[in-house]
């Protein structure tokens, strides 16, 4: 989770204030300047910053968390493949 954040941090900048983040900012970060992760790792990027902006909503630094109306990719359900014993 801290490494997802300052990633993001290095990517708006490190003088940029909270307040100023966008939710095009977080679009940009998830969907092209990381379009090489499968979207399971977009999908958990874009929670972890989610996480990150309810704590300071919560804590009345921001007032809205520009990750909440953002999409987020579809992951395709994969059945899970049961063993046998002749997989071992």
């Amino acid at each position: 989770m801290r490494r997802c954040f300052h990633q993001f941090i290095e990517h708006v900048g490190a003088d940029r204030r909270v307040g100023a983040v966008s939710r095009t900012d977080v679009t940009h970060y998830v969907y092209e300047t990381n379009k090489h992760l499968s979207s399971i790792s977009k999908r958990n990027v874009l929670t972890n910053l989610s996480v990150l902006f309810n704590f300071m909503v919560r804590r009345d630094m921001l007032t809205v968390n520009p990750v909440d109306k953002i999409d987020r990719p579809i992951v395709p359900f994969q059945k899970p493949h049961v063993l046998t014993p002749t997989d071992f």
